[in-house]
């Protein structure tokens, strides 16, 4: 089980970087006058959220797909589309915490003021 556990987080640490920078590099080479502080801070945003998806799909679903074997075949890809939506949505939420948190940490450091709205 410890086994198995290292190879998913292991999988997850060598596939979410990679697409985060083929998300990245999708940008930019979507709009090639960008500039490099951009691709950085695009890579950086995709980083946070592959890795707060990805982590989340890759270390739950393993546990949940064999709650689906009894199933029918139409049945069982309903279950997985909805659980990677469910995943996602919690994914999506966690980065963008993480992303506020990292903005707010990032304008202390600068030694800016945040301006809220309201």
């Amino acid at each position: 089980m410890v086994r198995r556990f290292g190879r998913e987080i292991a999988a997850v640490l060598v596939w979410n970087p990679g697409i985060a920078a083929a998300v990245a590099g999708l940008i930019t080479w979507m709009s090639p006058q960008t500039r490099p502080s951009a691709v950085w801070r695009t890579l950086v945003i995709s980083l946070v959220y592959s890795n707060s998806v990805g982590t989340l799909a890759g270390l739950l679903m393993p546990r949940l797909a064999p709650r689906f074997a009894r199933r029918s075949p139409t049945g069982k890809w309903g279950l997985y589309v909805g659980r990677l939506i469910g995943i996602t949505l919690a994914g999506c939420a966690l980065a963008g915490g993480k992303s506020v948190r990292m903005d707010e940490l990032y304008s202390w450091f600068a030694g800016r003021r945040m301006v809220r709205p309201g």
